[in-house]
């Protein structure tokens, strides 16, 4: 046909674009600009994949979004919200405090009860916030005394340069990297600040934890503060994190360093996918971080694009971007989409990994459902089976108030499996078994077929 872009959509052949691309992102020679209308219209927006919403979750993303416009169409539909259930969504996406400050100047009829909530809920993020902030300066101190380089990721990072307000961006715990030479170190120091380990002590120190990601997390005395310390920023990247090292910068209110603008965005973006692989719950308000932080501070996408690539990490940016344009608002250039755009992709899988990885409320079968579980939690008489025949412990634990005290074995085992077949839909677990294998070979960049 004539057509050199590599996306098109009426092209027989999809041919798989170059990188890096040359200057004016051209593609085999041909300026991206001058791609045919079909070329266009496959790139613009990541391949649109039409997701219907209901009005609640509209209602959320146009609070998520840096660039969603308040009153007129975008709340056509405004008389039909379900409050509870907006309370219920906002909840569970951590949108508490960015749908409050929406509010203000939505134009809506609001009941007084939703907003005396969401005010209570922007405060106690502050508040929140406030103490999280007050031990996060204490750990960089004492570890920057102690000669310990550290690097504050995703909550801390974002907070202090993407949102102007502490009170919008929730925070469950403090992530901090820390050089594999050091992170025992830092562990001992932040213990001596009265944390405490999980780990069992060998000698009066928690003994090491070789060949992980993160070490376990320490929790305050008094059980408000949780802190991470990680040797790497994912667990399966197989990028030398020496080269995020490389990036860092310093912070401008503490001792401790930030990750590279760029950088922060993919580690988000990677994140992101990380998460959907086991929950959607969160998933609005970690499109927000990516929608805000590339509309407060836009980045240099050429160097996201090269970064994602670098760090083998291109298929989990890109879904994370494309759902961030598509649910959000047109945040990401679509060159950067095309240019990130697994070869399997298709709006039908795009369909797919929204309704069922985002914007459902009932929990899927992740990979490896039947065999990736705490060994301790089963029976291990019976570990091909530990999915079915649980021990009783585990039994009586999550279904002994439906049996009463002294039930047996088998009669517990029975109310587990009443309660199973009335959520089992043998559809739903194909179709998630189908996406859960592309979203793998997404991970492992090996993506070559999509799911049906």
């Amino acid at each position: 046909m004539g057509c050199h872009a590599p996306w098109c959509w009426v092209c027989p052949a999809m041919l798989k674009p170059a990188w890096p691309p040359t200057p004016g992102w051209t593609v085999n020679g041909t300026p991206a600009s001058r791609s045919c209308s079909a070329a266009r219209r496959r790139t613009a927006w990541g391949d649109r994949v039409q997701t219907a919403l209901s009005p609640e979750l509209r209602l959320l993303t146009q609070a998520a979004s840096p660039v969603a416009t308040s009153g007129g169409q975008a709340h056509a539909h405004a008389r039909k919200l379900d409050w509870d259930v907006v309370l219920r969504q906002a909840r569970r996406h951590r949108m508490g405090p960015l749908l409050s400050r929406h509010l203000e100047t939505a134009g809506l009829d609001i009941p007084s009860a939703v907003v005396a909530e969401l005010a209570d809920d922007r405060l106690r993020t502050a508040a929140r916030n406030l103490r999280l902030l007050a031990s996060s300066r204490a750990i960089v101190a004492a570890l920057d005394q102690a000669g310990v380089t550290v690097m504050a990721l995703k909550g801390v990072a974002l907070l202090e340069e993407t949102y102007d307000d502490l009170s919008l961006r929730p925070m469950v715990d403090l992530d901090f990297l820390v050089p594999e030479a050091s992170i025992q170190r830092a562990e001992d120091l932040v213990v001596a600040l009265g944390f405490g380990s999980a780990r069992p002590r060998v000698e009066g120190f928690v003994g090491p934890r070789a060949g992980k990601y993160a070490y376990p997390q320490l929790t305050s005395a008094d059980g408000l503060v949780h802190v991470d310390l990680h040797r790497h920023v994912l667990p399966d990247a197989g990028f030398d994190i020496a080269e995020y090292w490389a990036h860092a910068r310093p912070s401008q209110v503490g001792a401790h360093l930030l990750p590279d603008h760029e950088d922060l965005l993919v580690h988000l973006a990677a994140h992101f996918f990380k998460d959907r692989v086991r929950r959607s719950a969160g998933s609005l308000g970690q499109l927000a971080d990516i929608a805000w932080m590339a509309h407060v501070r836009p980045p240099d996408w050429d160097v996201v694009v090269a970064r994602a690539r670098q760090y083998g990490l291109h298929g989990r940016v890109f879904l994370a971007l494309m759902a961030t344009n598509e649910l959000l608002g047109p945040i990401v250039p679509p060159e950067v989409l095309a240019a990130l755009r697994p070869a399997s992709y298709s709006p039908s899988v795009g369909r797919a990994f929204l309704k069922r990885r985002l914007l459902a409320d009932a929990p899927w079968h992740p990979s490896g459902y039947f065999v990736g579980v705490p060994g301790e939690a089963y029976s291990p008489r019976w570990r091909p089976l530990r999915r079915i025949l649980p021990d009783r412990a585990y039994l009586e634990a999550g279904y002994g108030s439906h049996t009463g005290p002294g039930s047996s074995y088998g009669r517990l085992l029975w109310v587990r499996g009443r309660q199973a077949l009335g959520k089992l839909r043998p559809w739903h677990l194909y179709r998630d078994a189908q996406l859960n294998r592309w979203m793998r070979a997404v991970a492992e960049e090996g993506t070559t077929r999509a799911p049906v």
